[in-house]
This record gives structure tokens, C-alpha cells and sequence, in this order.
């Protein structure tokens, strides 16, 4: 039996979670952006049309049958029976209820979908199977932002086809029709939310990957790890951004003071090399002009630097 009050809480919490995930790849993205929207234009069209192509494929490939056939009658019980039939016993036949529920959102949207459009057959397994190819569009994405930001354009390219084009991830999405690539995609978001020290968007990220598949729960003792590292990392901002001649006890130090400039400092530290790409030596060479031809060359960085940060 369908529950209003069930279904208006399913469809908030998909809202939200869909959110999440759209806001990760929004940030990703921002990194390839700011340097050349033309080429990330043109991974966007590449991998659409990949996705075209594969969404095709799955009209003529039958995949595994038994997930196939479970994912369709899950699809199906979430639209006749609203999320929380998902897990009450004797509901599915023989079609048991194994996933945690962190796919079942992707399937009842694929469920509400066939069913408005009346689709069986080969088209209704072509659409259980599109939320895997979608991660892998967004999977796609991601590569080519991070690997452009970590080691530049032709990096970024290479990395991109030697996703895409996997012959790997092609039999798993397309062929078998399997859903890794959904909790793969939020892991790798995961990790870059954590890249950039959002840490609650990369442990609401990493809670969402468990409750898609069990094996996300791998990715635990980084999140755990990182947040200290990334103290560690912004200790060392402070002592190489510190003007020379700085006393400590300005900055919370060995002696005297309480003014926090050196928390400042760390902030405006991560700003920079996390948000907008300029290197710490160059902030440091902006804070530390040497001399009045050094204060003169660098007034134009100073400003622009500001305008940056605030």
C-alpha cells in the first residue's frame, strides 16, 4: 500500500541527496572553469555522446539477467509501493531486497519514468540501466577536472579516454549492466571534497557511497587520516606565509599575543591553492616584498590578491 506521507519524504530526501552530489561535481568542475571553459565543453560533448552511444547498446545487450531482473522488479515495487515496502518481508517474490537503499533512489525515479512513458521490454531495461551510465558520465567529469588541476591539460585528456574508453568499465555498464561506477563516482567525490576541505560535504558524500554499496565503507580511514593531514599541511603555510621578522606571540606562538593572525594567514593559505590555483610561494612573495622595488612590482599582486580573497 502507498503512503503519501512516505512517498513526500522519499522524494525530499532524493532532493537533498541529488543535491549533494550535484554540488561535489559543481565545485570539481569549477577547477577546469576557471582555466579553459572551452575544454571542458568539449569533454562535456564527448562524453554525452559516449553516453548516447551506450544508452543505444543497452536496446541490443541483455546483461546480466538476474540483477537485471531485479533492479526492474525493485523500479517497480518503489513506484506501487513507495520506499519503505523496500524492506518488509514477502514483498518481492523471489526478487529478495539485498541493496542498502542509497540506489533504490536512482531505480524509483527509473520506476516512475517507465512508468508514465508505459515502457517493457528491451526499453525499460535500457532505462534501469541509464543510472549507471550517468555515473559514469559524472565519473568522467570528475577525472578530467582533478587530473587537469593535479597535472595540467594533456594529463587531463589522456586520463579522461583512458576512462571513458575502458573496456573494463564498458563491459560492466553496458555489457552486464551493473551499477559500480554510482558508489565509484561518489567516493571519487568524496575524495575530492576532502582535496578541497569541505570536510562535511566529504563525509555526508562518504555515508551516501555506503549506503549505495557496502564497499564504500573502504574509504573510512582516509576521511579519519585526512582531516589531521590537512592540519599538518596548513601548520606548514603558517611557517613559510610568516612575514621575516615576525614575533611568534603575533600569531598565538611560544610568547605573548592572542590576535589569530596566524589562523588568518592558514585561511587565506587554503583559499588560494585549494580555490584559485596560485601557488603558496607566490602569496608568500606578495606578503614578503623586500625592498621599494619590491613593494612597487608587487602592489598590482597584493591587490589582485585581495580582490581574491574577499
Amino acid at each position: 500500500m502507498l503512503h503519501r506521507g512516505d512517498v513526500d519524504i522519499g522524494i525530499l530526501s532524493a532532493i537533498a541527496l541529488s543535491a549533494l552530489i550535484c554540488y561535489a561535481l559543481w565545485r570539481v568542475s569549477l577547477l577546469v572553469r576557471e582555466a579553459s571553459a572551452e575544454h571542458l565543453a568539449k569533454a562535456v560533448a564527448f562524453l554525452t555522446i559516449l553516453l548516447l552511444a551506450k544508452m543505444i547498446a543497452l536496446l541490443f545487450l541483455r546483461g546480466f539477467y538476474w540483477d537485471v531482473d531485479c533492479y526492474t522488479a525493485w523500479s517497480r515495487q518503489l513506484v506501487f509501493g513507495g520506499p519503505a515496502s523496500m524492506y518488509q518481508p514477502h514483498t518481492h517474490g523471489h526478487w529478495s531486497q539485498i541493496y542498502p537503499p542509497g540506489y533504490m533512489y536512482a531505480q524509483w525515479a527509473v520506476g516512475m519514468l517507465a512508468n508514465a512513458a508505459g515502457a517493457a521490454g528491451d526499453v525499460q531495461r535500457m532505462m534501469v540501466g541509464t543510472p549507471a551510465l550517468l555515473a559514469d558520465f559524472a565519473l568522467g567529469l570528475a577525472v578530467f577536472a582533478l587530473t587537469w588541476r593535479l597535472a595540467g591539460r594533456p594529463a587531463a585528456w589522456a586520463a579522461l579516454l583512458f576512462f571513458a574508453l575502458n573496456p573494463a568499465l564498458l563491459f560492466d555498464t553496458v555489457v552486464w549492466i551493473q551499477s559500480d561506477s554510482a558508489y565509484t563516482l561518489v567516493i571519487l567525490l568524496s575524495v575530492a571534497m576532502l582535496m578541497q576541505e569541505e570536510l562535511a560535504a566529504a563525509w555526508g558524500l562518504a555515508a551516501l557511497a555506503s549506503l549505495i554499496k557496502p564497499l564504500a565503507l573502504s574509504l573510512l580511514p582516509l576521511l579519519l587520516v585526512g582531516p589531521y593531514c590537512l592540519l599538518d599541511l596548513t601548520a606548514q603555510r603558517l611557517e613559510g606565509l610568516r612575514p621575516r621578522g615576525a614575533r611568534r606571540g603575533c600569531g598565538g606562538g611560544r610568547r605573548g599575543g592572542t590576535f589569530p593572525i596566524r589562523p588568518i594567514m592558514g585561511l587565506a593559505a587554503q583559499a588560494v591553492s585549494f580555490d584559485r590555483g596560485l601557488p603558496a610561494r607566490d602569496l608568500r612573495q606578495c606578503l614578503q616584498p623586500q625592498g621599494a622595488a619590491g613593494r612597487a612590482a608587487r602592489a598590482g599582486q597584493r591587490a589582485r590578491l585581495r580582490l581574491e580573497l574577499y
